[in-house]
């Protein structure tokens, strides 16, 4: 075999190595984007207003009414009662939050 040809089976293994492994990223991305979205539909982001003693929390992205309650602990509790399966978090403009 010729120095040609061994270089050119060298560049065919190497093309065929690297189309397999950006195959299997490409997967690996996936499999995580799936993750990430199914973690991402269990959360709600919330901002929380205080009007006459009462708290309202509404869905930060659009503005949705949530529940409301007396204090954090009620707030808390009728989260649960909406939605028993998902988790609340409260995001307030400085930036800081706090988990339901």
């Amino acid at each position: 075999m010729s120095p040609i040809e061994i270089y050119i089976v060298l560049c065919i293994i190497l093309v065929a190595g690297v189309w397999l492994w950006a195959r299997k990223i490409k997967r690996e991305i996936h499999e995580a984007e799936s993750i990430i979205r199914e973690a991402l539909n269990k959360i709600v982001f919330m901002r929380v207003e205080n009007h006459n003693d009462l708290l309202f929390a509404y869905n930060a992205f659009n503005e949705e009414f949530i529940c409301q309650g007396t204090d954090l602990e009620d707030l808390n509790i009728q989260f649960g009662k909406r939605f028993p399966d998902r988790r609340g978090v409260i995001v307030e403009p400085e930036e800081t939050t706090s988990v339901l």
